[in-house]
C-alpha cells in the first residue's frame, strides 16, 4: 500500500507542477488537491476491483419466469459486471396470466410472448437452454451433464398444473405427441407455444360440452371467454359464415368453495361474477368436489347424490404441485415447497446461504406475481450482498493458503 500511495504522489507532484504552470496557483495546494483526487480514486476503483472478478462471481438463475427476470434485471442493475447465467429450456417468457384467453384469441397469444434472447442480450445474461437435474450449495447439474459452478443461486421456477393451457408444465410441450411439439433438444421453442395455445383452443371450442373444474380466477375467466367464443361462433354459423362447423356452448363450472373466487374476491364482488357468468350461459355448480372418473370425461360430483355428468373435454383449475425435484430434500418442507426465511433465503445448513428463491415454487410470496415485482429488489438486493461476502470469504481463504475458518463475519442480508 506504501509504494502504491508513493507513486501516487509521485504522479501528483508531476500534475500539479503542470496545473501551476497553466494557473499560476502554489504548487503545495495543487499537490494537495491532485492527491486527494487520486487517493479517492483509488479507493474507488480498489473498492469496485474487490467485488467485481467476473471469474469469482456468479449468479446463476434457475427459470425463466417473471421472478427468474426480475432477479437478473434487478441484479444487473446493481452489478455491471457479474456473470448472470439462466438455465431456462423454453426460448420465451410468457404472461401466464394471459395464457386462458391466448388459446382463443391469436393476437393475445402474439403478445403474451417475448424473445429471452432480446432480454438476456439487453441485460447481459448467458441463457442456457436446458434444465437443472441436481442443485447443490455451490453447484448445479444440467439435463445434459454438465456442472455450472456458481458463487450464489436463484430459483424462481414457478409450480406445475395439469391444465394444458396454461402452460406452467414445461414438461408437457415434449410429453405431447402431436403435430404441434415441434421442440428442438435443447429448449422450446414460440412457435411450438403458438400451436399449442391454438390447439388446445380449438379442442375446447369444438366440444360439445365442457366441464371446467375449479371456479377460482382462472376457471371463471375460462368458462367466461370460452361461452362468448362459442356464442359469436354459433352467430357466425346462423349468417351463413362458418357453416361448416357444429358450435355447442354447454360449458359447466364446478366449484368446491361457497362462492366463486372465494379466495380472491368478496361475497358482493363474487356474486357479479356469478350473475354475469350465468347470463351468458354458464351453469354453474358450488360446494362440490368433483373426479374425473373414466378416460371417457365421466365427472362424478362427491355429494351423497353420487351425481354424474358426461363431458367431452374436462378442464383442470385448481391445484398446482412443486417442481422441485432438483432441489436438496431437506431445502423442501413436507409438501415439498422450497422453504425459504424472510430475506428469500433457503433455509437449511448446506444451502450456505448462497441458494435463494421467491414466486411459486417457495413458501414465501406464492401465487402473487404483482408481489413477486414489488419485492424483487430485495431478492436483487440480498443476492448482491451474498455474492460480494462469498467472493470476500473465497479471496481470504486463498490468501491463507486455504485455512477453513477464514473470517468469523457474518453475511448481513435485508
Amino acid at each position: 500500500m506504501t509504494a502504491q500511495m508513493n507513486i501516487l504522489l509521485v504522479s501528483a507532484l508531476d500534475r500539479a507542477e503542470h496545473l501551476r504552470s497553466i494557473t499560476g496557483a502554489p504548487i503545495l495546494l495543487s499537490v494537495v488537491a491532485v492527491s486527494i483526487l487520486l487517493c479517492l480514486d483509488y479507493r474507488r476503483r480498489s473498492m469496485s476491483n474487490r467485488y467485481n472478478n467476473d471469474e469469482e462471481r456468479t449468479c446463476l438463475v434457475i427459470g425463466g419466469g417473471l421472478a427468474g427476470l426480475a432477479a437478473c434485471s434487478n441484479l444487473r442493475s446493481l452489478d455491471k459486471r457479474v456473470k448472470i447465467i439462466l438455465v431456462e429450456p423454453k426460448e420465451y417468457f410468457e404472461c401466464i396470466w394471459s395464457s386462458y384467453r391466448s388459446i382463443f384469441d391469436e393476437k393475445t397469444a402474439d403478445r403474451s410472448l417475448f424473445d429471452l434472447e432480446a432480454f438476456c442480450k439487453a441485460y447481459r445474461v448467458q441463457h442456457v437452454k436446458q434444465k437443472v437435474s441436481k442443485l447443490k450449495a455451490t453447484s448445479a447439474v444440467l439435463g445434459n451433464g454438465e456442472n455450472i459452478e456458481f458463487n450464489v443461486a436463484f430459483v424462481g421456477v414457478g409450480a406445475e398444473t395439469s391444465c394444458q393451457s396454461l402452460g406452467l408444465n414445461s414438461n408437457s410441450l415434449k410429453q405431447q405427441k402431436t403435430d404441434w411439439a415441434a421442440v428442438k433438444d435443447d429448449g422450446y421453442t414460440m412457435m411450438a407455444r403458438k400451436a399449442q395455445m391454438k390447439s388446445e383452443g380449438d379442442k375446447l371450442v369444438k366440444s360439445p360440452s365442457v366441464v371446467i373444474i375449479g371456479g377460482g380466477i382462472v376457471g371463471c375467466e375460462l368458462a367466461g371467454d370460452l361461452v362468448n367464443v362459442k356464442k359469436n361462433l354459433q352467430k357466425q354459423q346462423q349468417q351463413g359464415k362458418n357453416a361448416n362447423s357444429l358450435i355447442n356452448s354447454n360449458v359447466t363450472l364446478i366449484h368446491s368453495g361457497p362462492y366463486l373466487c372465494n379466495r380472491e374476491l368478496g361475497p358482493k364482488a363474487s356474486q357479479m361474477v356469478h350473475s354475469d357468468l350465468e347470463k351468458a350461459g354458464v351453469k354453474i355448480i358450488l360446494n362440490e368436489r368433483a373426479n374425473i372418473v373414466s378416460e371417457k370425461k365421466i365427472v362424478q360430483l362427491q355429494s351423497s347424490e353420487r351425481t354424474t355428468l358426461d363431458a367431452d373435454e374436462v378442464v383442470m383449475t385448481v391445484g398446482v404441485s412443486p417442481a422441485n425435484s432438483f432441489m436438496d430434500r431437506s431445502w423442501l418442507d413436507e409438501k415439498g415447497w422450497i422453504q425459504v426465511d424472510d430475506s428469500f433465503c433457503v433455509v437449511g445448513i448446506s444451502a450456505a446461504g448462497r441458494i435463494f428463491a421467491a414466486g411459486d415454487c417457495c413458501t414465501l410470496l406464492p401465487n402473487s406475481g404483482s408481489q413477486v415485482l414489488h419485492n424483487a429488489h430485495i431478492f436483487a438486493r440480498n443476492l448482491y450482498l451474498a455474492l460480494n461476502y462469498h467472493s470476500k470469504q473465497q479471496q481470504q481463504q486463498q490468501r491463507e493458503n486455504g485455512r477453513t475458518n477464514a473470517s468469523s463475519s457474518s453475511m448481513k442480508l435485508w
